[in-house]
């Protein structure tokens, strides 16, 4: 489950990057808009659920949820196939992000 924080946004940047996609049709904004609340509401309760059983410790699962999906969403702004990390580098340490966000370990 880790893994799927991370890895659509490496495998597919610009379905989950919100910046460029506000040069489309405005249907497809809204569209867009409701996945983006869908994702934030998912993640936000995996951040609740966590810290309710005491695997996590988090003020607010709500803005980290936030601060997890802009980590992805900023992969479509930097992210290149031959840069200096692989895909599987840039998830793993993702991965750590996330899990340092939601307080985990």
């Amino acid at each position: 489950m880790r893994r799927q924080l991370v890895e659509p946004s490496i495998a597919h940047p610009f379905d989950i990057a919100e910046s460029p996609f506000v040069y489309h049709p405005a249907d497809l904004r809204v569209a867009f808009g409701g996945r983006i609340h869908d994702e934030q509401v998912s993640v936000s309760n995996i951040a609740a659920r966590g810290a309710a059983v005491g695997k996590f410790h988090v003020a607010s699962p709500r803005l980290a949820s936030y601060a997890i999906l802009d980590l992805g969403m900023g992969l479509a702004v930097w992210f290149r196939e031959d840069g200096e990390l692989s895909e599987n580098e840039i998830t793993w340490q993702y991965i750590d992000f996330a899990l340092r966000l939601v307080g985990a370990g």
